[in-house]
């Protein structure tokens, strides 16, 4: 039911009221705030965070992205919208600057797998590390949508980390024994085994049958791409790539956050900075 950016926002309302009262002492005890705001790493803040104002202004096409001269942050309140989603019911409430002693691993292992927190920006990548330290919450992981306030407010971001490469410059008994390894890995039903249930990988070709991922939170996500829920994650085509996303608007987010400039001023800086990149 949650697939608005309002009823996300009246529930994380709802949650931290029943927390701070201590209406759920007795089955949560170590519940302290709805989310944790992962500030110390800018790969969160930029590299995945930035796609709420990117994503909807390239319309989800990377290479628009890639080939853009300059970037308008159209929706830049968006973004905003989002960030204070998560600060106003995290432990950062009254002071944002506290996030930046958030990284991924105070985040996911230290809050969220020890029952401190419901819930925080992160992917299926995660399910492990929670694993290892709490199974029961583990199973427990669903997502919820991250909400593009105006744009769409009911889906989750989709992104492909990374890829299989054949050098073009090897030998060609090279080239063909990578190309033979890559066909047994994700056609042979040996290898399908391994992608999905030892790898974790999510099935991306048509004949994996009934082979699907066991864990509850990748289950989850699969099941918002089946719906058309997904927005595409366009950061890769950023002048510069990660170094842009992380080192430039990553931190001015942290400027942000430690009150050093405005949420206007961060989006100037970051334009700014766009067309200077592509102007060389």
């Amino acid at each position: 039911t949650l697939d608005t950016y309002d009823k996300i926002d009246e529930a994380f309302k709802t949650l931290q009221t029943a927390i701070d009262n201590g209406d759920l002492k007795d089955k949560f005890p170590n519940l302290e705030n709805v989310t944790a705001v992962q500030g110390g790493v800018t790969w969160v803040l930029g590299n995945h965070g930035i796609n709420v104002a990117l994503s909807p202004e390239f319309e989800e096409d990377v290479f628009a992205c890639s080939e853009a001269t300059e970037v308008k942050f159209d929706y830049k309140e968006a973004y905003q919208a989002f960030m204070e989603l998560q600060l106003n019911y995290s432990a950062a409430k009254d002071d944002w600057a506290k996030a930046l002693n958030i990284d991924y691993n105070g985040a996911v292992q230290e809050q969220l797998a020890t029952g401190k927190v419901a819930c925080i920006q992160q992917g299926n990548w995660i399910y492990g590390d929670v694993s290892s330290i709490d199974q029961e919450t583990a199973d427990n992981l669903v997502f919820i949508p991250a909400p593009i306030k105006g744009y769409k407010e009911d889906s989750i971001f989709s992104i492909v980390s990374n890829y299989w490469c054949v050098n073009k410059q090897s030998d060609d008994n090279v080239k063909e024994a990578a190309k033979h390894f890559l066909n047994w890995l994700y056609q042979s039903d040996e290898g399908k085994d391994i992608v999905v249930n030892k790898f974790g990988f999510t099935p991306v070709f048509d004949n994996y049958g009934d082979l699907q991922p066991s864990d509850n939170l990748t289950k989850s996500m699969v099941e918002f791409f089946a719906n058309n829920k997904g927005v595409s994650m366009v950061f890769q085509g950023a002048p510069d790539g990660e170094d842009y996303t992380m080192n430039v608007f990553g931190a001015n987010v942290q400027g942000v956050l430690t009150g050093g400039i405005s949420w206007d001023q961060c989006f100037e800086k970051s334009a700014k900075e766009w067309a200077e990149r592509r102007g060389n």
